[in-house]
């Protein structure tokens, strides 16, 4: 029997909306002292793409028109067409610091090592601000509301052979109504 390794993704809290800085990080196996993890950064590279996409889930979807982006990442903040950066009229106004809510869909591609074949993977996120979906390969891990709230998920089962392109999801919900501020 291999022995386990974890790969965890964290996101690390910014009380934003979308996603902060993750990390992969692969459990050595023993004797390694004292089961060190091996850092694996996550954080470069993922695809970002405002408001609701249809289909985005799937591992076939087309990102490519995407922008690019690294972690972390806060959408909420971004200056957007038509849409007053501080806006008095938003719903929860000081409370959200007057900015808008929505949709924001983050995808990452990544492959598996040959030599992690046969490992245990899991990815850990420390929040994503405010709901968020989470896919893996097309397959459904998962929902958690309140992005002051760490989850995680299984993801043995759900990755493709060692080389070939793996696929997380992210759908972050902030909506209009909420609170959030930046420590």
């Amino acid at each position: 029997m291999p022995t386990p390794s974890f790969v965890r993704a964290l996101a690390l809290l910014s009380l934003a909306a979308g996603l902060a800085s993750p990390r992969l990080f692969a459990e050595q196996p023993l004797p390694q002292p004292p089961l060190g993890l091996l850092e694996r950064p996550l954080d470069e590279g993922w695809r970002f793409s405002l408001g609701e996409n249809p289909g985005a889930q799937e591992p076939g979807y087309d990102d490519s028109g995407w922008r690019r982006v690294d972690l972390p990442h806060d959408w909420s903040i971004e200056a957007r067409p038509g849409v007053p950066f501080h806006d008095p009229n938003t719903p929860d106004g000081v409370s959200v610091g007057y900015l808008h809510g929505g949709t924001g869909w983050y995808r990452k591609h990544f492959t598996v090592q040959k030599a992690d074949a046969g490992r245990e993977f899991e990815v850990v996120f420390d929040g994503v601000q405010q709901d968020a979906d989470v896919w893996i390969n097309g397959s459904y891990l998962g929902f958690q509301p309140h992005g002051y709230i760490g989850f995680h998920y299984a993801l043995s089962g759900h990755l493709n052979p060692p080389g070939a392109d793996n696929v997380i999801v992210v759908r972050a919900l902030d909506p209009e109504s909420n609170t959030r501020w930046y420590a």
